[in-house]
């Protein structure tokens, strides 16, 4: 393989750059800065939204932390005769897999992935079902596949979601390597055990910490998102009264201004909301890992017992 020689003019930059970074090593990492959106109208139309979506996703998290402890304690129930001691390296693997960062990243990046599949399946469903069933009648078809097509799009959209979250789980890949040893029957129930472990791990450990940081953030918003929401109405209304508007332009600034008005109507008791969601925050965290540690080793107790009992 033949290399090109660096040209003398791109030599003596680059050079300075590695210096350079080797000699700041050492120094703080300057973070990126990024500036708040609170002027822009249409960050300040969604703001009350966004706010009750951070509400809500809370709520989830919580609830879903609270149901997954309630149900550790059935596990060893649910399985026949495995190696007690795996089942106990899975369990660890699976609570460890909650807070490591290959797993919270691959949740962080699912997390908008399904806020926009929940938000967009209405519309997504409607094309998806009409393309299906457009095709179906260019081959004769008169049958109603419409209703087949999404369901068959939501079962592949969760599959491969639930496909990518397995493979950052070391929980997963022990149940892989060794699913003979724990036993083949039990392989469907270990790997739901190890979903659910994980996602409240990640839960209680990241997830509803990872809403807190950014309802504070937003929160700081809320005198500039109304000022900006005061400011667009009358920039609307400014836009309408001009001379040669034509109705349809006035028509879609009219729809600019009722939903920036419904926006502006609920913004006091979605601010007022997060606030006291944010007042309470710390405690509800503290309590939702606490009632998780206390099931798990509740959890991790039974199956001890279990594989002391294996061995008489």
């Amino acid at each position: 393989m033949n290399f090109r020689p660096m040209p003398s003019s791109l030599f003596v930059p680059l050079l300075l750059v590695i210096v350079g970074g080797v000699g700041c090593a050492s120094s703080s990492r300057q973070e990126p800065v990024v500036a708040s959106a609170a002027k822009q109208t249409a960050y300040a139309a969604s703001y009350p939204t966004e706010l009750q979506r951070l509400q809500s996703d809370f709520t989830r998290y919580r609830q879903e932390a609270h149901t997954g402890a309630s149900e550790f304690g059935r596990y060893p129930d649910e399985l026949k005769k495995p190696s007690w001691e795996l089942v106990l390296t899975m369990i660890e693997h699976a609570d460890e897999a909650g807070k490591s960062s290959a797993y919270v990243s691959e949740q962080r990046a699912q997390q908008p992935v399904k806020t926009f599949f929940t938000e967009e399946r209405e519309e997504i469903g409607k094309r998806v079902g009409g393309s299906a069933q457009y095709a179906a009648q260019q081959k004769g078809c008169n049958a109603d596949v419409g209703g087949a097509a999404n369901a068959a799009l939501k079962e592949a959209v969760e599959k491969r979601l639930e496909k990518r979250s397995r493979s950052t789980n070391e929980a997963h890949t022990l149940l892989e390597r060794e699913h003979v040893a724990l036993g083949k029957e039990n392989l469907t129930a270990l790997e739901k055990q190890a979903d659910t472990i994980s996602n409240a791990s990640y839960a209680v450990s990241v997830a509803l910490s990872d809403i807190k940081v950014r309802l504070n953030e937003r929160v700081t918003d809320t005198d500039q998102v109304q000022t900006t929401l005061d400011t667009s109405i009358r920039e609307e209304n400014e836009f309408q009264a001009k001379a040669g508007r034509t109705d349809p332009e006035k028509k879609a600034s009219s729809d600019r201004v009722k939903t920036l008005t419904q926006s502006q109507a609920q913004l006091a008791s979605t601010t007022a909301q997060s606030k006291e969601l944010l007042q309470r925050i710390d405690k509800e965290i503290s309590e939702a890992q606490k009632e998780y540690a206390d099931a798990l080793a509740v959890l991790k107790s039974k199956v001890k017992e279990k594989a002391k009992s294996s061995k008489k």
